[in-house]
């Protein structure tokens, strides 16, 4: 009797000679029995492991965590949590997959699926599917490149709120997949046929980064806007609303920023809501050729007021017709000097040494860069 290597003869079943060897009726009865078997091995562990879920789900129902608090108190704490803005969202909402009570309660709260980060295109992608009806509001955690793929201009409606940090071709392919309108490059300016209006948005927050030039916006009508603040993107300064809480702006030049005219509007629109303005490196046109205001603007609930601007005539025009209550904080500063406002002109605190100047000087200070990009 042969001794053969039981190695060398499983090889020899697999060599290149044996390929063509059509497989014998046992054979292939052998590889049915065996496809059955792992079939059927198969729908054996998906029986198992849902029992298995449905055993911890039962479990974690005798926790007291979970069995002794309403759904209410439970929605309560998801939408703190879910509020949390020093967690990137992915993991903000973490908490949702502990178990299956409460990721079912997650799933019925369109409001905690409502902040679409647009830092995370297929994470903001599901919050937005889930959002429901609800308010959504659009943000970016780190300076986002914006490609699409994200349905926007179905939630064109709901948006209430945009805070995004982006380069210029990123704003503007944005903007222009909120109103559906292909955006075609390269294009410095959003053109799209009419206008862009968001009935619900409240607060808009949009900001180019230093190294990219400003954004044109200016078919984007600010409508019911009430907390504004804008870097480097110019937008149509006649459409703010009356309701205008606090005003931001820098990084516009000439032909982005509003010009006098518009501006001195916008304070005369909110005079009875603004309560903070902020102006750094805004360099507003038409400052010479603009006629005397003829009536000062009184702004009760001007709480902040910060200037910061290369020309003085620009800041003088803006002193001297808005009124500045004594409860205002001011901060004036031009040409990098630090300058006080007394009775609506401009004055060097050290040109003159009295108690007006003195008592002026403390609400001064020297203005430093507020904006990171």
């Amino acid at each position: 009797m042969l001794n053969v290597d039981p190695f060398l003869y499983v090889a020899s079943l697999v060599l290149p000679s044996n390929r063509n060897h059509l497989p014998s009726p046992p054979s292939l009865r052998m590889d049915t029995s065996l496809g059955d078997r792992r079939t059927s091995l198969l729908d054996l562990e998906s029986k198992l492991l849902h029992e298995l879920s449905v055993v911890r789900s039962n479990l974690n129902q005798l926790c007291p965590i979970i069995s002794l608090f309403p759904t209410e108190i439970f929605q309560i704490i998801f939408a703190f949590c879910g509020a949390h803005e020093n967690i990137r969202s992915k993991y903000r909402l973490a908490f949702t997959q502990v178990c299956r009570h409460w990721r079912t309660l997650s799933l019925g709260m369109p409001s905690l699926w409502s902040t679409i980060d647009l830092s995370d295109l297929p994470y903001a992608a599901l919050c937005l599917s889930r959002s429901g009806e609800a308010s959504v509001s659009l943000v970016s955690t780190t300076c986002t490149e914006f490609v699409g793929g994200v349905a926007m201009a179905e939630a064109r409606n709901r948006i209430c709120k945009i805070d995004v940090v982006s380069f210029p071709n990123s704003m503007l392919r944005l903007f222009c997949s909120i109103v559906g309108f292909a955006c075609e490059f390269p294009n410095p300016k959003m053109s799209i046929p009419g206008n862009l209006e968001l009935a619900n948005l409240n607060t808009l927050a949009l900001r180019i980064p230093t190294i990219s030039d400003p954004v044109d916006l200016s078919p984007f009508h600010l409508g019911s806007v009430k907390r504004l603040s804008l870097s480097g993107v110019g937008v149509c300064w006649e459409t703010t609303s009356s309701d205008l809480k606090v005003l931001e702006l820098s990084r516009l030049p000439g032909h982005l920023a509003p010009t006098m005219e518009e501006l001195l509007g916008i304070f005369e629109r909110a005079k009875e809501s603004i309560e903070g303005v902020y102006l750094e490196d805004v360099s507003s046109t038409g400052v010479d050729e603009f006629p005397p205001w003829t009536e000062r603007i009184q702004a009760p609930c001007l709480r902040k007021f910060s200037v910061s601007s290369r020309s003085r005539e620009f800041v003088e025009a803006i002193v001297s017709v808005l009124t500045i209550g004594p409860h205002t904080e001011v901060v004036v500063g031009c040409g990098g000097m630090r300058m006080v406002v007394v009775d609506g002109k401009l004055v060097d605190p050290e040109a003159k040494e009295d108690d007006t100047l003195d008592t002026q000087e403390s609400n001064a200070v020297v203005v430093e860069d507020r904006y990171p990009f």
